[in-house]
């Protein structure tokens, strides 16, 4: 080392460090400002029941090509689809609709495996678009939320199994029959655990006889 030479501080080179460190962020910063007003207008068109599919399908492209944009729309979803989408009870029963935005919510979140929406999914995996229709009979496709958990995987059996465990008789029923749907070691090994020790002895009992014919047909991955 040069005789003249002077050797910086630490208190200068974690002044130097976090000059850096600002300036790394301030950059990454305003390339996300330009960014988010386009996402920013597309998610306020996505909860209009008007503009809401074009803006969906936008949404999942963006998200696709550009993890930005899916941290941008992951923490936004949950809020939508925790919502009531049946509108009255009688309305409900009466047209059998639920809310566009809710439904395109749900399915936004299960396309792109948006784990932190479990929670709110697991709350309406009972709900369905035709509400006359047994789950049980394999009509997984009138479930919306059970439909998304599926797409979202492993990551959402913790949500399952509190509604399996704690829910009332429709959510509980639900809960397996999207577990079962699942059908991943995790799953079973749940659904196997509420056979052994569930208060529900009934859905238990039919728990077992599909894991059975399940395992016998379709072997868990």
């Amino acid at each position: 080392m040069a005789q003249n030479e002077v050797v910086p501080t630490t208190r200068k080179v974690e002044c130097i460090l976090a000059v850096v460190l600002f300036a790394r962020m301030s950059c990454a910063h305003g390339v996300l400002a330009q960014e988010q007003p386009e996402l920013q207008q597309l998610f306020r068109q996505f909860q209009s029941e008007q503009t809401t599919k074009n803006a969906e399908i936008r949404l999942l492209q963006l998200a696709k090509d550009d993890p930005k944009a899916r941290r941008f729309i992951a923490p936004r979803l949950p809020a939508m689809i925790a919502v009531d989408p049946r509108g009255t009870t009688d309305y409900y029963e009466k047209h059998q609709s639920l809310s566009t935005t809710w439904c395109n919510a749900v399915d936004l979140a299960g396309k792109l495996k948006i784990a932190e929406a479990a929670p709110a999914l697991a709350k309406w995996v009972a709900l369905s678009t035709n509400p006359g229709l047994n789950f049980g009979a394999g009509e997984i496709s009138h479930h919306p939320a059970a439909v998304a958990l599926v797409q979202i995987g492993d990551a959402a059996i913790p949500d399952l199994t509190s509604a399996l465990n704690t829910g009332d008789k429709d959510l509980r029923s639900s809960a397996a029959d999207t577990l079962l749907e699942l059908h991943s070691t995790k799953a079973d090994a749940v659904l196997w655990k509420y056979s052994s020790d569930g208060h529900d002895r009934e859905l238990a009992r039919y728990i077992e006889r599909t894991l059975e014919i399940v395992d016998r047909n379709y072997p868990a991955p």
